[in-house]
């Protein structure tokens, strides 16, 4: 019989309670998703389905114009749930128009609506799950997807985050920089605000000479002009692409919570740098 150190020993202890761990989360995706699917979330008749199915993909696509995040990414979707979505619908209106045209709809193809509703429902268990599951659900998200939105018991919103987000920038390589907020008392390294979900960052780039507010009165918060981004890290290297190279960016801070731009933070002080 092999003998094993103590540190193997812990090593191999810990890799059976990740694997019991990941296997009880695959239960409970696969039973929350099957009790999903059962249910009457998604509609089967075909009329219903084709406003449910076109809707959802409308609402997860929308971007919003103040935080200028997609549906999909607030409710926690990844970009290929969304992509997924949006290729099944198309795929669906073309399907449909064939149903609803007396001359093209066939026994197969009613026979496939009624296979492709059954097997969206399958794949629509997950992102719908996702979106049901994220604390920033709203009851918005509930009416379109057809569910219940059920809040967790003593639970409190996120208090406004009134503290100001110390933002700075660095060269990071050819048209790129690294972004790093930091909490006041955590002056010494990067570091989110507890009770955000992460960094919103609005710049602008301009040409060298005709960037505006360098030299005289700087702006106290982004205007129209300005892209917004979002980011859960406290430091990440942004990509501003090679053709900005030497032009000035001005970029404004702020900590955000996913969903709520009511509740974001004030505009820390602007920084203006050059794209290396």
């Amino acid at each position: 019989m092999k003998t094993i150190t103590l540190q193997e020993a812990v090593t191999l202890h810990k890799r059976e309670v990740a694997s019991r761990e990941k296997q009880t989360q695959i239960m409970m995706f696969a039973i929350i998703g099957a009790m999903i699917t059962s249910s009457t979330i998604v509609p089967r008749r075909p009329s219903e389905f084709n406003s449910y199915i076109q809707t959802c993909n409308n609402y997860q696509l929308k971007v919003d114009p103040v935080t200028h995040i997609a549906g999909f990414t607030r409710m926690g979707w990844s970009a290929q749930n969304s992509t997924d979505w949006d290729s099944k619908t198309t795929a669906w209106i073309a399907l449909y128009t064939k149903f609803t045209d007396a001359l093209q709809c066939t026994s197969t193809i009613k026979k496939n609506v009624k296979t492709f509703i059954k097997d969206f429902a399958t794949f629509a268990a997950k992102p719908i799950l996702k979106t049901k599951g994220n604390e920033g659900a709203t009851e918005e998200d509930a009416k379109t997807f057809h569910f219940v939105l059920v809040r967790k018991k003593n639970s409190t919103s996120n208090p406004e985050l009134t503290a100001e987000c110390f933002g700075n920038a660095y060269p990071a390589g050819l048209g790129k920089l690294r972004l790093k907020v930091k909490t006041f008392t955590d002056s010494k390294r990067a570091s989110i605000l507890p009770g955000a979900d992460g960094m919103e960052f609005d710049y602008a780039i301009y040409d060298t000479n005709h960037a505006p507010d360098v030299g005289g009165i700087p702006k106290i918060a982004p205007d129209d002009i300005y892209i917004a981004k979002f980011s859960k890290k406290a430091s990440i290297i942004y990509d501003f692409g090679i053709g900005n190279s030497g032009k000035i960016v001005q970029i404004f801070f702020r900590w955000s919570v996913t969903g709520k731009p009511e509740l974001s933070g004030p505009w820390g002080q602007m920084i203006t740098i050059r794209i290396p």
